[in-house]
């Protein structure tokens, strides 16, 4: 362990309870692209992701600077955990009538947490970042209260501009002049974010079983519902067992000694908005597969079953990269697959198209390439 991380600790079971509100939210997410399979509908879709995970991702980075044990810091998690269930309620109908009961939820969400962690960080030099976040909270929110009155056509880019801003103020750590945290300098409990980031990956998988499952039930003794079924199953399966089953312990190992624990888990948040939305879309395609297994060639489900996973394992392979600095041919070949997926959907019937995305991710999840480290030597068997 090097000197900036601290002993790690268990994920606490009110941490858990926070996350059961996104459980829901990933669900609206889906069924909203669900209801509107075009571009506009998977913009809106990413908007409202962006807007959720992010309110998301900066709850759980203040729960792990701070005491989870404090009396202080459960009771903005309990009222962060309200908010935050009000706003996801309204994700179905944020872009129609129910703009204001999302952007509200969120603007409050944001800004008091943001005034809280301002004043009350730990340390002084976390205090000043904090103030730069909120600096940054304080310019989209003008953006979010804007949209919910404007009309639903022009909502769209208001509230895009808004994500925008709060996407890139994460990314870059919320930057500005003359002013900026050295995170190697701070103690962090990089493991303890990490597996949070796991577990909400594990909500969103469940995400696109349950969906796999809710199409299934509308038929499910025809033959052609159970086979596309299983294989929807299948293809869900090897997108977890592709990162679940190796990936952790290769990060793990270099991350214990790394420099800048900070840096490490911000990298893999970032990288958890690109796989969300590609779990989201997974989802919703193989929903639409199950449901009309017979259908012929679509590019929209080439979008989603090929673009879906591909967002995926792309993002998965970059940020194994970055923290290994291992080449990791074989993602980006399977990667390459799931690209001429996408065209090829037009001509082929959708359970072909699922078949073969869920081939490649088998087979990618088959011979991805693992590796164990003893703990007597620390060296790779």
């Amino acid at each position: 362990m090097s000197a900036n991380q601290t002993e790690p600790r268990e994920v606490s079971p009110l941490e858990l309870f926070y996350d059961l509100v996104f459980v829901f939210a990933i669900s609206q997410l889906s069924q909203h692209l669900l209801d509107d399979v075009t571009w506009r509908g998977a913009a809106e879709t990413v908007v409202l992701l962006c807007a959720v995970f992010t309110v998301w991702i900066q709850t759980t980075f203040e729960a792990t600077y701070f005491d989870i044990t404090r009396r202080q810091t459960q009771t903005g998690i309990l009222i962060a955990m309200a908010l935050g269930l009000y706003m996801n309620a309204a994700i179905g109908d944020a872009f129609e009538h129910g703009a204001w009961a999302f952007a509200a939820a969120l603007v409050l969400t944001q800004l008091a947490r943001g005034i809280v962690t301002a004043t009350r960080a730990p340390t002084p030099q976390l205090r000043q970042h904090y103030r730069r976040a909120l600096t940054w909270m304080l310019a989209s929110a003008p953006l979010w209260i804007v949209g919910a009155v404007v009309p639903a056509g022009p909502r769209l880019w208001v509230w895009g501009a808004a994500a925008v801003i709060d996407v890139t103020g994460i990314w870059l750590a919320h930057p500005w002049p003359h002013s900026r945290m050295n995170s190697r300098e701070i103690a962090f409990d990089e493991a303890h974010m990490t597996e949070r980031l796991r577990l909400f990956l594990i909500i969103a998988l469940g995400e696109a079983i349950l969906t796999t499952a809710t199409a299934i039930s509308e038929s499910p003794t025809n033959p052609p519902t159970v086979l596309a079924g299983a294989t929807g199953f299948a293809l869900v399966a090897a997108l977890w067992a592709l990162y679940f089953g190796g990936s952790p312990r290769i990060v793990e190992r270099r991350t214990t000694q790394t420099a800048d624990p900070i840096w490490t888990a911000r990298m893999g948040a970032n990288g958890q908005y690109v796989v969300l939305a590609g779990l989201v879309a997974t989802a919703v395609g193989c929903e639409i597969v199950i449901a009309h297994p017979l259908d012929g060639g679509s590019l929209a489900v080439g979008f989603l079953l090929g673009g879906g996973p591909l967002l995926y394992v792309a993002t998965q392979s970059w940020f194994l990269h970055i923290t290994t600095h291992r080449p990791l041919t074989r993602r980006w070949i399977g990667s390459a697959v799931l690209v001429a997926a996408i065209p090829a959907a037009v001509v082929f019937p959708v359970l072909l198209t699922l078949g073969v995305v869920a081939v490649t991710l088998i087979g990618l999840a088959t011979y991805a390439p693992r590796r164990r480290y003893t703990a007597a030597d620390n060296t790779v068997t």
